[in-house]
């Protein structure tokens, strides 16, 4: 589906989320994915996701976040 999307030249994001138990554990539990499973994969998936889309609307405080990450 989503080859389709972008083989229409539709905007489609770089990451993706991987379908995953934990996130289900995690709504069961009412807890916050990244603070349940903070190394899973998935959670990883969500982080990169949060990067992509604020480097989107704003790639100043993008640059200024990957700073921080490295330091």
């Amino acid at each position: 589906m989503v080859s389709e999307l972008r083989g229409e030249g539709l905007p489609v994001l770089a990451s993706t989320i991987s379908p995953s138990v934990k996130i289900r554990e995690s709504h069961e539990e009412a807890r916050p994915l990244i603070h349940l499973a903070t190394g899973h994969k998935v959670t990883r998936e969500f982080v990169a996701l949060h990067r992509e889309l604020l480097r989107l609307g704003n790639p100043a405080r993008a640059a200024r976040g990957k700073a921080r990450a490295v330091a």
